[in-house]
């Protein structure tokens, strides 16, 4: 059987059957083939009895979308890579002396950067060669051309250093016109080293086999040499990252000096900065085996700053490490610490020995980022680390009755930083959101200020004897109304169990939502028995941890973090280089919490990125998923990205889906009142995520094409007008959402009769996924609540937290996809995008006209909002399905989706008009479309 019939079954009949027509019996036009455009020709015979019976044979067809040749299709014969022997060989053929003499005059003048949207240069030469990415060079340099691809914002240009050898001259090739097109071309024979000169360099020799005939074949006959080539993803990072590296054993104190000096004496010596420069010296410092020199140009100085006395320290002082490479003569280029040294046998020492208040000392001292440490003179270290909550799991629990408040610290917050060996002084710190309710001008301080709320601190080895601590505690006295209350804390195997109760009085009652309009001054009544108590309900409370070890530096995990993985890069239909690349994700481990997620200078100790490119080839389970679901939405006037959210029936068999994208992208706004009129839409163009799109090196089709898109019937029946308040005050709110039903079957049939089967089998993957969840989030939304957090803080208390998002879209047609730690959630609408600081930006944000509609989901299978709008190429708004504002003293809701609260009658929500209405309306109308599975089974907004 040949290899198109072991694919494909042709029609047969009694004795007779369709085959494709004998060798000899073809015509000359089957003999011919295009791998570079994926054509082949076909001609088919009658056969009787397995006998081709002559004259009987059809025209000849043309075969298309079969998959493009590509230069990772050659493969060097038992060896890792490429070497002359693949190209100069007596087995090849030699190009025609014109092309031979336009590879022979290459050099190092016809390279440059493939640069990020902002200029960034991303070439580590050592680690190219270390992990042998000798492929990914196409990706990494372009070839000087007027018609190369620029990838740089006009308004980022920035003009770095030649990398071109200053011995060769400008040539007269250009390869991408001249060469690219008709030979695939690789780096074979790639060294690197590094200068403290020319920074890091690379050579090599440039391999080429020509598309159309591989056994044509050649290479440079010299090698090239590039020279100031480096990652500057590396260089803004690891600035931050060697300076924290630093610890005792790194220092080299002059005793002489210092115990010539008093503690005083110390101390204004260096707040004047006439400490002798011999006091203190840095030694073998490096980050990721890099020094100072490769990572700031030269080595600089160090010198001590901010020297602190604290009293349980009494012969000691507390400094902090401060670099500069231009010794402070600039003062904007100066580095600190995160870490304080305790200096300690100066000249008044004292004999004195107590044990020191480690409280104290920890509340004096100050930090930029998310842990205060003191590298202690005993060589332990005092840590006192803010714990980033995943916000919903900041989200407290208030029973019917309203007397108690839940809640349950997990146990992956403090696991691996307390259950271990030779942990000293650890204590769980608490700052509670929540007060007396006396509605004067002080209601909000009384809740949000870090001194007032309710302060605790646990002490771990209690809690882990005990098992339960329990606290009795008043609220703050105003105008003589105290309340008492009880804490309960339940060590568990999930976590630490927290209770919050009122106690003595019944009357009393617990409130703590809509912060704004609740605790807004009211001089009338200022005091109510039914809101006595304000217990803040979507940020209920701010942690850190204290804790003493013989550990200078923490590791939490094995994998490096934001590694610089040229092996595992992706390269986007934006021809953009993507090297930054999590191992850990393929173990599962994406949005699992890490103890250095905060710190910055982590960056591969755990440090978590604000938002990160997701590799089409991670294996995790919900990154596939979520590109199985995100559809390129193309028709006449407008195009966006769908989001297939669920399935419209109970029957297995049925294939009719439901989807989400915005009103601007697909809209048919009659539908308001009666969903199954004059709905479907005659032909959209829906597209499949893949990583086979064309770019600007490898082959591959465009994403609206044959192979990958098909014209389909859609049915739009819900298009966010007419949205109706829960107060039902307004009923003309607008929200740019669209949800519409696809009949997937219809799809999969059109695809097969096509012969598009690789497509056909991601339609039906996409119809064995669960429906995502759908909740009532934003119902009572965290925004205000962190703002007056963040208002009233200091740095233990303030709100810091992580949210887990997915996305996948297609700006501009072109697919990328993001993971995000964090973004902006605002009042109806959540943030994602860069930071005003470009050294602090390693993930570009493609933004583009295509990326709306594109839904955003979280780490549980959740949908969460969709997105309508941008800043070009900086920022993306999206808007959530519930709305909660409040405006003019009130709180005003609108519930778009039509989610229920528990136990509530879906026919009592006021908005008529909401998404699950219409559906109702629609079930109605065809019984084969579902009641829609967020009515019959909402799921809490903090819980899987």
């Amino acid at each position: 059987m040949n290899i198109f019939e072991s694919v494909y079954t042709l029609p047969s009949f009694g004795e007779f059957a369709i085959h494709l027509v004998p060798e000899n019996e073809r015509d000359n036009k089957t003999r011919e083939y295009d791998n570079l455009l994926g054509k082949s020709y076909l001609q088919f015979g009658l056969y009787k009895n397995g006998v081709f019976q002559k004259g009987h044979k059809t025209v000849v067809y043309t075969l298309e979308g079969s998959r493009l040749l590509n230069r990772d299709d050659f493969n060097p014969t038992h060896k890792e890579w490429f070497d002359q022997s693949d190209f100069l060989s007596q087995e090849y053929e030699t190009p025609s002396s014109e092309i031979i003499s336009k590879i022979n005059q290459i050099n190092s003048t016809d390279f440059e950067y493939n640069l990020t949207r902002d200029s960034k240069r991303l070439i580590d030469p050592k680690l190219i060669t270390d992990q042998k990415a000798f492929d990914k060079l196409n990706y990494l340099l372009k070839f000087k051309s007027p018609n190369s691809i620029n990838n740089v914002d006009p308004n980022n240009i920035i003009v770095h250093p030649s990398i071109s050898n200053p011995n060769d001259n400008e040539t007269s090739v250009d390869i991408e016109t001249d060469l690219k097109n008709d030979y695939f071309i690789y780096y074979f024979d790639v060294q690197s080293n590094y200068s403290a000169s020319e920074k890091g360099t690379l050579s090599f020799k440039l391999g080429f086999i020509n598309k159309a005939n591989p056994k044509i074949r050649y290479a440079t006959p010299n090698r090239i040499y590039l020279k100031n080539l480096v990652n500057d993803y590396a260089l803004y990072a690891y600035k931050e990252a060697i300076i924290n590296s630093i610890t005792f054993d790194n220092l080299s104190i002059n005793e002489t000096l210092k115990s010539s000096l008093t503690r005083d004496e110390f101390i204004n010596k260096v707040k004047n900065s006439s400490l002798d420069q011999n006091f203190v010296s840095v030694q073998n410092l490096s980050y990721n085996s890099k020094n100072l020199v490769e990572i700031f140009g030269n080595t600089g100085s160090f010198r001590f700053v901010n020297p602190i006395k604290v009293n349980s320290l009494p012969n000691s002082v507390l400094v902090q490490l401060a670099y500069s490479p231009s010794s402070f003569t600039n003062k904007n280029d100066i580095i600190k610490t995160d870490a304080w040294f305790e200096i300690s046998n100066f000249r008044d020492a004292t004999n004195t020995h107590s044990s020191p208040n480690y409280a104290e000392i920890l509340s004096q001292i100050s930090a930029q980022y998310g842990m205060k440490k003191v590298f202690l003179a005993n060589n332990k270290t005092l840590r006192r680390r803010r714990i980033e909550l995943n916000y919903k799991d900041v989200i407290f629990n208030l029973d019917k009755q309203n007397n108690i408040v839940t809640w349950t610290f997990k146990k992956q917050y403090y696991q691996k930083l307390l259950e271990r060996q030779n942990q000293e002084n650890a204590k769980i710190n608490f700052h509670f959101n929540t007060n007396i309710a006396y509605l004067d001008n002080n209601a909000f301080s009384r809740v949000f200020k870090h001194d007032k709320g309710i302060n605790v601190s646990l002490d771990w080895n209690e809690l882990k004897s005990k098992k339960i601590i329990q606290i009795n505690g008043t609220t703050e006295t105003v105008n003589n109304k105290v309340i008492n209350y009880k804490l309960t804390f339940n060590l568990t195997d999930e976590g630490i169990d927290f209770k919050y109760e009122i106690i003595g009085n019944n009357d009393y009652k617990i409130v703590g939502n809509n912060v704004l309009e609740t605790l807004q001054a009211n001089s009338n009544a200022p005091f109510d028995n039914s809101k006595a108590v304000y217990f803040n309900l979507s940020y209920g409370a701010t942690v850190t941890i204290d804790y003493l070890n013989n550990i200078s530096q923490e590791v939490f995990k094995e994998d490096k973090t934001n590694w610089f993985d040229y092996k595992n890069m992706s390269f986007t239909n934006e021809n953009v280089p993507l090297i930054i690349y999590n191992k850990d994700y393929n173990k599962g481990a994406m949005f699992e919490y890490d103890p250095n997620q905060n710190l910055p200078y982590k960056f591969h100790e755990g440090y978590k990125l604000d938002i990160e490119y997701m590799h089409y080839h991670y294996q995790d389970s919900r990154v596939k998923d979520l590109y199985n679901r995100a559809s390129l939405i193309y028709l006449t006037g407008a195009q966006g990205t769908g989001l297939f959210v669920g399935k419209a029936s109970l029957d297995s068999s049925d294939g009719k889906m439901f989807a989400i994208t915005n009103n601007h992208v697909i809209n048919n706004d009659s539908t308001v009142q009666d969903p199954t009129q004059n709905t479907r839409i005659p032909q959209v163009d829906l597209g499949i995520a893949t990583n086979k799109y064309k770019n600007s090196v490898d082959n591959g089709y465009e994403p609206r094409n044959q192979l990958y898109s098909v014209p389909i019937k859609i049915f739009p029946f819900w298009t966010g007008r007419n949205q109706i308040s829960e107060d039902k005050s307004d009923n003309n709110k607008y929200v740019d959402i669209t949800f519409y039903l696809v009949d997937i079957n219809e799809i999969i049939d059109k695809l097969i009769e096509k012969g598009r089967f690789q497509t056909a089998l991601w339609y039906k993957k996409l119809l064995s996924l669960p429906n995502l969840n759908f909740n009532n989030y934003n119902k009572d939304n965290l925004w205000y609540s962190s703002q007056k957090i963040k208002q009233m803080s200091n740095w233990e208390t303030y709100p810091e937290y992580y949210t887990g998002r997915l996305f996948a879209g297609y700006p501009d047609k072109k697919l990328s996809g993001y993971i995000v730690n964090r973004n902006t959630i605002n009042d109806n609408r959540e943030i994602f995008g860069l930071k005003n600081d470009r050294t602090k930006n390693f993930t570009p944000v493609f933004v583009r006209g295509g990326q709306s509609g594109t839904g955003v989901i979280d780490g549980n299978g959740t949908y969460i909002s969709t997105i309508n709008s941008a800043v070009g190429w900086f920022s993306l708004t999206s808007w959530f399905g519930y709305s909660s504002i409040y405006t003019n003293g009130k709180t005003q809701e609108f519930n778009y989706f039509g989610i229920p609260n528990p136990n509530q009658d879906i026919l009592s929500i006021p908005n008529i008009n909401s998404a699950a209405s219409n559906v109702m309306k629609l079930n109605a109308w065809d019984p084969s479309i579902s009641i829609p599975f967020w009515i019959i089974n909402p799921k809490d907004f903090n819980k899987k």
